[in-house]
């Protein structure tokens, strides 16, 4: 997208392809990766002009979640890779069609059916919690860890930086709580009030505007910071004083706090409304007209209660 190659070899065209905000809003087409989507997702203007790709040597379990999670965000196209080579074993050594095959074919045939024209339809439900992405963090970071270890790598820093925003991933999807991604830039020109809790992994350098629009939202919402929040200003400049986040709803990971997020998503008064049994990896919550439709990533036995059993119509009956 935008002419960059997510696979450069430079360490720094890599850190500002991914930087996601930067790119898929100034493009009228996105074709995304994989592990990128979930960002990507946040900042494409257009997701029905928005395409993925799937295949290689991936089992039938993850192709088929990555192509309904596009679909179910909105995209529709899905591109395949590798189907004609033999190494993926998606062709034998004789050119016959594979077991493997036969899985693509399924997954594919599984796009046209009633349930995929239902999911694709509609807008997402807006989220309650925001993750926010900061480009000058993002690149601060590594920085502050090689002027402090000069013998640090700062690739292994940049890879770290991502740990932060990929655990909280980790705590999100199985709470079965919706998330954005949005700029430090967005919380500055202040959040949307579908925003309940904001959360900002490792953001080691913000504006005053952005700490100030953190402290005023923490009025009305759950913060999840760390003791790095904003030491440095947005231009690399280290502050004399972090900056002090205060209030009942404001959270500090990492200085003996094991439960930063459950507070916050209390405070915030963020909660699934479904209850969920069985194992269940992502919930993505559409608006359909005057109906509301709970897409379910899982795997094995599920089942759903929901608050209000009114006119409840499970698809995977019908």
């Amino acid at each position: 997208a935008g002419g960059l190659n997510p696979f450069a070899p430079t360490s720094a065209l890599k850190r500002a392809t991914n930087f996601f905000p930067l790119i898929y809003p100034a493009v009228d087409y996105a074709s995304v990766y994989p592990r990128h989507f979930d960002r990507a997702r946040c900042f494409i203007t257009n997701m029905r002009t928005t395409s993925t790709w799937t295949g290689y040597d991936r089992s039938r379990g993850q192709m088929e979640d990555e192509v309904w999670r596009h679909i179910t965000y909105g995209g529709t196209l899905v591109g395949w890779f590798g189907v004609s080579r033999a190494w993926y074993e998606n062709l034998s050594p004789t050119f016959e069609i594979t077991e493997r095959s036969r899985h693509i074919k399924a997954i594919n045939e599984g796009l046209i059916d009633g349930t995929a024209k239902l999911v694709i339809q509609g807008e997402v439900a807006p989220a309650p919690v925001a993750i926010v992405l900061s480009a000058n963090s993002l690149f601060a970071y590594p920085v502050k860890g090689v002027a402090a270890s000069p013998d640090a790598n700062p690739s292994a820093l940049n890879r770290m930086y991502d740990v932060y925003r990929a655990g909280y991933v980790r705590l999100l999807d199985p709470a079965h709580i919706q998330y954005d991604y949005v700029t430090d830039e967005q919380v500055a020109q202040g959040l949307p009030e579908n925003y309940r809790v904001v959360i900002f992994p490792r953001a080691v350098a913000l504006s005053d505007a952005c700490v100030n629009a953190t402290q005023a939202f923490a009025q009305r919402g759950g913060v999840v910071a760390d003791e790095e929040f904003g030491i440095y200003n947005e231009v690399g400049v280290r502050r004399d004083e972090r900056p002090a986040l205060s209030g009942k709803n404001v959270v500090l990971s990492g200085a003996g706090e094991d439960n930063a997020l459950a507070r916050a998503l209390v405070a915030g008064g963020v909660r699934s409304p479904e209850t969920f049994t069985g194992t269940v990896s992502r919930v993505v919550r559409k608006n359909i007209g005057k109906g509301r439709l709970t897409v379910a990533f899982g795997s094995g036995d599920v089942s759903i209660t929901f608050p209000d059993k009114a006119h409840t119509y499970d698809i995977r009956e019908h």
